[in-house]
């Protein structure tokens, strides 16, 4: 009897410019970037300690961070904007993604071309609302050599410095992408060919009113590289800082578990359905659709360690998995 291997991957609980493109680059579509409601995109985060994003970029790049010390992980959830947290203030949003570890939404607008960015909600310390529809976040396709830009907006916001401020506003903001470079990058979980990066610089004043003038201001300055491959949703690899003038800059580094994927591999992870993930720690795995084979399961923590060994048999299709006494995280 064939029995097959599978890898599973499962969570525990403006304006635009174009500059010609750099020959041979591979494209970006939207294909796997314009979300449906319910879409995930799950991460680990890792440490940035002495990280290299290369950043010279350029044709046929070879980011290999096959080592990258984990710390963590993070899921993004696309929900939708009608029933997701204070979405009066952004009634023109088709998409709230939501972060597995912070409350709160980042709000968009998307068409077949553009992902609009249109503020963040955070029930904690308030909302960011920019005015005039936002501004192009991702603009498709793009290939490197490209770029697009926001020279300006501005916004209102609800957030409290308790200085006993009449409001504060977001003033004097910028936004550009360049996509700067493409080549292969090579993760703990596999190798990644294709690859096209972008890199997002983002500044904004938050501008604190009192008596109706302005008495305190924090810049808030965002540096980041994204990196794409065309037939994955979300950038395979994010990192960059966030710099608010006190003490260190924060730093984001994070890539998603996705492995070395190839057509046939594709197909089989189409047809294979796992349920609800991210989940509580019971998941069901249907194989119906793939005809009459076994099926060994294998589910593994982010350190490589087996947790879970099981078969499905061919007269069934159906396995359940009971994690639910394992730690809240994420599993291959």
């Amino acid at each position: 009897m064939k029995k097959t291997t599978i890898k599973l991957l499962l969570c525990l609980s403006t304006s635009v410019a174009f500059t010609t493109a750099i020959a041979q680059s591979p494209i970006i579509t939207s294909t796997n970037q314009l979300h449906s409601i319910g879409d995930s995109a799950v991460y680990i985060d890792a440490n940035s300690f002495g990280f290299d994003p290369i950043p010279a970029g350029g044709a046929n790049v070879n980011w290999s961070y096959p080592s990258l010390a984990t710390s963590g992980g993070i899921t993004f959830r696309y929900q939708d904007p009608v029933v997701a947290d204070t979405s009066l203030s952004f009634p023109t949003a088709n998409e709230a993604m939501e972060l597995s570890t912070t409350p709160g939404h980042e709000w968009f607008l998307t068409n077949s071309t553009t992902i609009k960015r249109l503020g963040y909600s955070d029930p904690v310390n308030g909302n960011i609302v920019y005015y005039a529809g936002g501004f192009v976040r991702y603009q498709f396709p793009f290939q490197a050599g490209d770029s697009w830009f926001t020279p300006s907006y501005s916004g209102s916001t609800t957030i409290n410095f308790g200085l006993g401020e009449d409001s504060v506003a977001v003033q004097n903001g910028s936004y550009s992408a360049s996509v700067d470079a493409y080549g292969t990058v090579v993760l703990p979980s596999g190798t990644v060919n294709n690859v096209v990066r972008v890199h997002v610089l983002e500044s904004f004043d938050l501008i604190v009113f009192m008596f109706g003038a302005p008495v305190v201001t924090q810049t808030i300055n965002d540096d980041y590289y994204f990196w794409f491959a065309d037939n994955f949703m979300d950038p395979i690899l994010i990192y960059g800082t966030t710099d608010s003038g006190s003490g260190a800059p924060a730093k984001v580094l994070r890539y998603q578990p996705i492995g070395t994927v190839d057509i046939k591999d594709e197909i089989l992870a189409k047809n294979i359905i796992v349920y609800p993930n991210p989940g509580n720690g019971i998941f069901e795995i249907n194989t119906t659709s793939l005809g009459n084979e076994d099926f060994k399961v294998k589910v593994m923590n982010v350190v490589g360690e087996s947790v879970y060994d099981d078969v499905i048999e061919n007269s069934n299709h159906n396995l359940r998995i009971d994690l639910s006494d394992m730690s809240k995280g994420v599993y291959f």
